[in-house]
Parts: C-alpha cells; sequence; structure tokens
C-alpha cells in the first residue's frame, strides 16, 4: 500500500510541475513523451513540491446589462432544454483502487488548475496537507459558521483522447461523480469511493476510438486532482457558447436529496437541463429560510451577498419558506420584502422566480400569501404559485400512503422532502412553471 502511495504521489508532484505551464493561453493542454510514467514505481515523496493554485473559473461572471437582454437569453435557451438521454454505446468506466498507478502507459497529468479545464463553482484548493494541497474543491456554498461548501459542481472539456483517468479522493458521497460525453450520460450510476482519504483513478475508456468528444463531469463535490491522458493526448477548453447562468437559492431540497440519493439528481440540477440554463449553481442550505438560520447557519438574505452576487448570474430562484412554518407571518412577509428589496437593488437586470414551500398545508399557505404579496409588481419578479396550482396533492407518504393525493409517491417518509421520483415531478413542474412565464418575453 505504501508503495504505491509513494508512486502516485511522485505521478501527481512530476505531473503537476510539468503540467502547470502547459497549454498556453488558448487553454490546451497537449501530452508529450517522457512525462511521468506511473507504469513503473517512483521513489517516495512525502511533500510535494508544487501546491497547486486555485483554478480561474473559464466561465466569466455574466453580463447583464439589460433586462430585455436577459429575457431574450432566457427565451433562446429553451430551444436548448431538455433531459440528458443515455449513451447506447457508451465508454467502459472502471472505478479503480486506492492508490494504484495510472492504467495509461506514460500517462501525463492534466492539473486542476489548468485553463483547458472549464468549471462551473467557486473552485479553492482542497487544502494546505497533501494529497489536498494537490486537490481542489467547490466553495460556491456559504454555510456560515460551517464553512464554505458544495451542493454540486460541474467540469467540462474537450478531449480526442480514446481512454482517460479522473483523479479523485475518496471521500463517499462527495466523492460522487458522474459522466457526460457529448450531452449525454455514458451512465446514470456515479462511481464513488470510500471515506478513507485515498486517491483513486476513475478509467474512461473509448475502447480505441479517438475523438473529439465534449466531457461533463457532475460531482457534490469531489476533490478532484485532474486528468491523466497519454501522450499525443490532447485536453482542450469547450468552445465558448451563449450559456444562461442561474443560481437557486433554498433550503435543504435544493440543496441535495436528504439522504436518498446524490445532489446531482435533485430538482435543481435537473432544472438547469430542463429549460437550457446550463451554467447553474446551487445555494441550498439544509434547515434555513427567509427567517429561519439554527446558529451557525444563515437565513437567505444573510448569503445572497456570498452565494449570488459575485455570480451575476442572468436568472435566480429563490426556492423556501417550509423552514419558516412556525413564524409569524408579519414577520416573515417583512423579511421576504426585505430580501427581494435587496436582490432588486444589486441585480435589477436579472430574472428572479420566486417559488413557495414545497409542502402543503394551512399555516404554510399563509406563507405562499406573504411570498407572493412580497413579490408584489417588481418587473423582474415572477411568483410560481405552486400551491394554487396543487403541485402536491394528498397527505400520504411512500412509508404511509394513504390514497388521496400524488404525496403517497413524491414525499418522503419525513413528510417534508421529495422522494427521487418527487424530485423529478418538481423539476418538470417548475420547468413547465419558468417556460410559461419565459414564452411571453
Amino acid at each position: 500500500m505504501k508503495s504505491k502511495l509513494a508512486a502516485l504521489s511522485m505521478a501527481l508532484a512530476v505531473g503537476l510541475v510539468s503540467g502547470c505551464g502547459g497549454g498556453g493561453g488558448d487553454g490546451t493542454t497537449q501530452a508529450s513523451g517522457g512525462s511521468s510514467g506511473t507504469a513503473s514505481p517512483a521513489a517516495p515523496v512525502t511533500t510535494p513540491s508544487t501546491p497547486v493554485t486555485p483554478p480561474t473559473t473559464t466561465n466569466p461572471p455574466a453580463t447583464v446589462t439589460e433586462l430585455q437582454t436577459t429575457k431574450a437569453l432566457l427565451k433562446s435557451a429553451l430551444a436548448d432544454g431538455g433531459a440528458p438521454t443515455t449513451m447506447t454505446s457508451p465508454p467502459i468506466i472502471t472505478a479503480g483502487t486506492a492508490n494504484m498507478p495510472s492504467t495509461i502507459t506514460d500517462s501525463t497529468l492534466v492539473p486542476p488548475n489548468d485553463p483547458s479545464l472549464r468549471y462551473i463553482g467557486a473552485m479553492e484548493t482542497a487544502g494546505t496537507a497533501f494529497p489536498d494541497n494537490l486537490l481542489v474543491k467547490n466553495t460556491a456554498v456559504n454555510y456560515g459558521g460551517l464553512g464554505r461548501d458544495s451542493n454540486v459542481y460541474y467540469i467540462e472539456f474537450v478531449t480526442d483522447a480514446p481512454t482517460f483517468e479522473i483523479l479523485v479522493k475518496g471521500n463517499y458521497q462527495i466523492s460522487a461523480h458522474r459522466i457526460l460525453v457529448d450531452g449525454q450520460y455514458a451512465s446514470t450510476t456515479p462511481v464513488a469511493y470510500p471515506d478513507d482519504g485515498n486517491l483513486y483513478l476513475t478509467r474512461v475508456d473509448f475502447q480505441g476510438v479517438r475523438k473529439s468528444r465534449k466531457i461533463r463531469i457532475e460531482t457534490p463535490n469531489m476533490r478532484f486532482g485532474g486528468l491523466r491522458i497519454a501522450p499525443g493526448d490532447s485536453v482542450t477548453a469547450p468552445p465558448v457558447v451563449p450559456k444562461v447562468r442561474a443560481v437557486i437559492l433554498g433550503d435543504s431540497i435544493t440543496e441535495g436529496m436528504s439522504g436518498l440519493g446524490y445532489s446531482f439528481d435533485n430538482y435543481a440540477a435537473k432544472l438547469g437541463y430542463l429549460v437550457g440554463w446550463n451554467d447553474m449553481y446551487q445555494s441550498g442550505v439544509g434547515a434555513t429560510g427567509y427567517l429561519a438560520a439554527p446558529a451557525p447557519k444563515l437565513k437567505f438574505r444573510d448569503r445572497v451577498a456570498t452565494d449570488i452576487y459575485p455570480f451575476k448570474p442572468h436568472v435566480v430562484v429563490i426556492a423556501g419558506g417550509v423552514n419558516d412554518a412556525c413564524s409569524p407571518t408579519d414577520e416573515f412577509q417583512a423579511e421576504a420584502t426585505a430580501l427581494f428589496d435587496d436582490v432588486q437593488k444589486n441585480l435589477p437586470n436579472t430574472v428572479v422566480f420566486v417559488v413557495g414551500p414545497w409542502t402543503p398545508g394551512c399555516e404554510l399557505q399563509a406563507h405562499q400569501d406573504a411570498i407572493k404579496a412580497a413579490v408584489g409588481t417588481r418587473p423582474n419578479f415572477y411568483f410560481i404559485d405552486n400551491m394554487a396550482e396543487q403541485w402536491q396533492t394528498g397527505t400520504g407518504t411512500v412509508a404511509n400512503p394513504k390514497g388521496d393525493g400524488n404525496s403517497d409517491i413524491y414525499m418522503s417518509a419525513d413528510g417534508v422532502h421529495p422522494t427521487p421520483a418527487g424530485h423529478i415531478y418538481l423539476a418538470g413542474k417548475m420547468a413547465d412553471a419558468v417556460r410559461k412565464v419565459v414564452e411571453t418575453f
């Protein structure tokens, strides 16, 4: 085990030294012969000589200069919307074993800060000690006193490699990752590794077929160490296309799957695909809301300065209120008004959709009405009344079906969070509501 880790340590260190200068300003990396060969053992290395610097995202902040321009962009993006399908002839994806050397002969490392890799996320070096100082993570979500973390982030690049490997640190759920090739899933089943801190290589093998392919990797927040490719293979940045940058601000329903799956399968991630929002950021923090903020977490208004404004999005979705059920309605409406005032002041040319609590009930209906009143007639805000349209019906759950509505299949046993099927359903209803508004632009 130690000898394998030493070999991988040397491969990381040498790869970073050789790879950081590769590619130049055009965002292209091409392997050259004689680089870090991991097929044979290397001398032990305990501390890498070149810690990775945080990558600068190649998705610049969105340029939002006029509300009508934003609306036109959202309308044109609808044509690109749709749930990704699964490849009929996918590559062979093989999960690696702990600290194994590369399976690619004389492979070279494309480090995580290489300009050929495009991130949808706020990337930082994962830590100061090995191996975290050679890895990156997403920090787009402000968890208050718990620090900054991630719901989901994406890595995009173009490669002609018949085979490449993804370098990942074992972190159980957050190490999970799933691959799309030219917009289709190679497999809907993600690769994930134990929470053991070891390094792993996920092999993606197109069985010898060389072809230029656009790759997208979805992950909750894997500690990513770059790609390994063969000599002569290239990795380049994706072509620049009009992107719709979106941020969804919410609670645990936006955050993940409440232990029922991976966060890249929740409604927020699916919504982005359905309506063509191809530059999606999620800011979901469990147990929070307009007023709700159990220490050390932050309420919605206290997160916008870190989780929304720096990204200058074209569109924002604010989805919450279920955790505010016990709040007095007048206080709740005052806080919603203050939040919307702040967002409108800072993002006057951003389209904002506001949706109420997922779980129906008389107390939440009062808050739904308060949200609608707070939205008012703001020119860039649109209220989605999910309760009036009865997205969720009945009083049952999957654990205790009542036969009186769709909650029997869409509500999880806790009576608050959607099931996996519920997330698919909720994404579809949200997409329909968004389309209905955007088609009027």
